[in-house]
């Protein structure tokens, strides 16, 4: 299934992109500092040479890309990985301690 990202989703102040193929290691890593860096966030990501407004699920590696986050809280972290899971970006970590976390990829870089 395919799902269709306009201009401007892609250009949304938390510049969110999309690379290839979800992973599933990383969790505890991103996890363990979200906390303490709330207001700046950037993880490790392999950029996709264009991105198009077309992309399969399959190919989502995800995300969550930004070489800076200004003043956003976990809240609003959260709220935008809910959104992709709900239309299927990403999924929530099943057997796990809190399970509000969701699967993340790379480290967080300071």
């Amino acid at each position: 299934m395919r799902y269709a990202f306009s201009k401007t989703d892609r250009e949304r102040s938390l510049k969110i992109y999309i690379a290839a193929s979800l992973e599933h290691n990383g969790v505890s890593k991103a996890s363990s500092k979200l906390g303490v860096m709330s207001d700046k966030i950037v993880l490790i990501y392999k950029e996709l040479e264009e991105i198009n407004d077309y992309i399969s699920a399959e190919d989502f590696r995800i995300l969550f890309i930004s070489k800076q986050l200004p003043n956003i809280s976990i809240g609003t972290f959260y709220k935008y990985l809910q959104w992709l899971a709900d239309i299927g970006m990403v999924h929530r970590q099943k057997h796990h301690h809190k399970p509000d976390l969701f699967r993340a990829i790379g480290t967080i870089i300071t």
